[in-house]
């Protein structure tokens, strides 16, 4: 009768310890996909959207100083307010995090820095076309300089993402493993028990 009991008890404390791990595996994962929805990939987006403003700025002025349209020249200044919209949400996003943030914020100043040297080496460029009709090669040096300067930044804050991104991922799914393994050895050790008081009562 005490076997019984016992192993009646041993059955819910195992069931209660399945259901316990169970629950806690849901929280744990439902926190890593958060993350990963909330902060990860909103960023990356919005770095795609930046960095695809200044690239589309970058061909608008070139093509003012071609074309003499100033619709071109108005498109460029129009990408680079969109860009500033973007690198706010950018900012709100990373400066919420308390961890690990100060290299890639870091980066995102020197992008926000880049754009600014940018911005005022294609006002130079437009100055240079309007007075003179023509570019100078000081004024476009200086501008393809700042392109370069953008890009690497970009380049740089992208890498910093990804490899948080997949440092993230490479956690998420150890916390998968890690909790899907709990389970098993207490479903295990459940039907053991189960099985044991089978054979006792046959």
């Amino acid at each position: 009768m005490r076997s019984n009991f016992s192993s009646r008890s041993l059955s819910v404390a195992l069931v209660i310890i399945i259901i316990a791990f169970g629950a806690k595996a849901g929280i744990n994962i439902w926190d890593g996909v958060n993350e990963l929805t909330q902060r990860h990939t909103p960023t990356l987006t919005i770095l795609q959207t930046m960095e695809s403003d200044v690239l589309e700025g970058i061909e608008e002025a070139f093509a003012y100083t071609v074309l003499n349209n100033e619709l071109e020249k108005q498109e460029f200044e129009e990408r680079m307010a969109d860009f500033d919209v973007s690198a706010a949400a950018f900012q709100a996003i990373a400066g919420s995090q308390d961890e690990e943030v100060a290299e890639e914020l870091d980066t995102y100043t020197s992008i926000v820095q880049a754009k600014e040297d940018l911005v005022e080496a294609a006002h130079l460029m437009f100055v240079d076309f309007e007075n003179l009709g023509t570019t100078s090669s000081r004024s476009v040096g200086a501008f393809e300089t700042n392109v370069e300067q953008i890009a690497a930044a970009f380049e740089e804050l992208v890498e910093i993402e990804r490899v948080e991104l997949e440092e993230h991922v490479v956690g998420l799914e150890r916390t998968v493993l890690i909790e899907i393994g709990l389970l098993l050895i207490a479903s295990v050790l459940l039907l053991i028990v189960l099985l044991k008081g089978d054979c006792k009562r046959s």
